[in-house]
């Protein structure tokens, strides 16, 4: 990335971590004193970040994402990647139960055409493949947060960001593997920034414009630590 923003010109200043920048926009003054722990839900990578005192105590992530929930309802529902994304975020849910076994969606199926091209799949088939990815994917964090990095952080509030996040129920099935209570974060209001955009998803970008208005001195990575090396 930054070999790419140097051939545009542009020199970076500073780096910063994912979900430490979601942390700064979507955690309140009282959480990052108090502590909280930050999961931010990315497309490839999720990450926490355990903030207290308004300082990063402990951070690590691991590549599991949004787009292994698509891959794993494309696989599910012989769909292509596409569609399979598409009803991800039109009927994904965390919620299990309800109608679901008795509403159907129409799916394409992948490499075919005509008008035998459409399977209907039960909404809970869909349900019950994103659910099991989710709890696997926190239950992964359940063991980084018992980690000595994290013992501290023991008891504190956890705060979903990141597009993948924004599923309904997603708080409820976090905080049932978790075992701890958590919300879902909003974007600090910034100027510009129009009211749609205060949602999980725009948590990590809003953050890192905070961190380049206000840097962190407790934060700052030295240039060392990012600078691309002679040759690499």
């Amino acid at each position: 990335i930054a070999l790419a923003v140097g051939r545009a010109h542009l020199e970076p200043s500073n780096f910063v971590l994912a979900s430490y920048a979601a942390g700064k926009s979507a955690l309140t003054a009282d959480e990052r004193a108090l502590g909280s722990v930050v999961i931010e839900i990315g497309g490839s990578v999720t990450s926490l970040a355990f903030i207290r005192h308004d300082k990063l105590v402990a951070a690590e992530s691991f590549n599991m994402g949004g787009q292994l929930l698509t891959n794993d309802v494309a696989h599910g529902l012989s769909t292509s990647i596409a569609h399979a994304e598409r009803m991800k975020t039109l009927f994904g849910t965390a919620i299990e139960g309800g109608h679901d076994e008795r509403e159907m969606l129409a799916v394409p199926l992948l490499g075919e055409k005509g008008t035998d091209s459409v399977q209907r799949v039960a909404k809970g088939f869909l349900t019950r493949i994103l659910v099991a990815r989710l709890e696997e994917i926190f239950e992964h964090c359940a063991k980084r947060l018992a980690s000595p990095a994290f013992a501290q952080s023991a008891g504190t509030r956890v705060v979903l960001t990141g597009g993948g996040s924004l599923m309904p129920g997603l708080a409820e099935l976090a905080a049932r593997v978790l075992n701890r209570t958590v919300r879902v974060g909003v974007s600090t209001a910034l100027n510009g920034m129009s009211e749609p955009q205060r949602n999980a998803g725009f948590t990590v970008l809003s953050g890192e414009l905070l961190q380049a208005a206000r840097t962190d001195p407790h934060y700052a990575l030295h240039e060392e630590a990012w600078k691309p090396r002679a040759g690499s």
